[in-house]
């Protein structure tokens, strides 16, 4: 027959200590009620017939005449890209073992040489990076 060994778990002797500890603490916790259905800090509410005024002119303004002519403009733009053709040379980049859509090859340099002729650099990039406000080649950030 199998007997059935029972192990005694004995309490910590510290156990009163730190319950002691937490009785009394030298820092009462604050306690701070949170409610989810009270509204956070916001402007102060309008008047009904002002809060719709506001809500149609915030429907017109998004679609007006600025966002439509915008819209135009860059239809016109994406039309011309269009007849133009592509500007990178498909075969040369397949040659190079590049996929076709690798749009690094249309950066156009600053200058030529291996010296920057504003700044004295030697061996740094052919076109000013910080030119926009951050170090990015054809709208692709890195990082120094």
């Amino acid at each position: 027959m199998l007997r059935s060994v029972v192990f005694r778990i004995q309490r910590p002797a510290f156990r009163k200590v730190t319950s002691q500890l937490n009785r009394t603490s030298a820092f009462p916790l604050a306690v701070r009620y949170y409610n989810p259905m009270q509204r956070g800090p916001s402007p102060p509410r309008l008047p009904k017939e002002e809060q719709e005024e506001f809500e149609k002119l915030q429907r017109e303004a998004n679609v007006s005449r600025a966002f439509q002519e915008y819209d135009a403009d860059n239809e016109e733009l994406d039309e011309e890209l269009l007849e133009a053709g592509p500007s990178i040379n498909e075969e040369a980049l397949k040659a190079q073992g590049l996929h076709p859509d690798f749009h690094y090859s249309n950066i156009k340099p600053d200058f030529e040489g291996d010296t920057n002729p504003v700044t004295g650099e030697v061996g740094g990039p052919k076109q000013d990076p910080l030119r926009h406000g951050d170090y990015a080649f054809n709208c692709r950030v890195t990082d120094f």
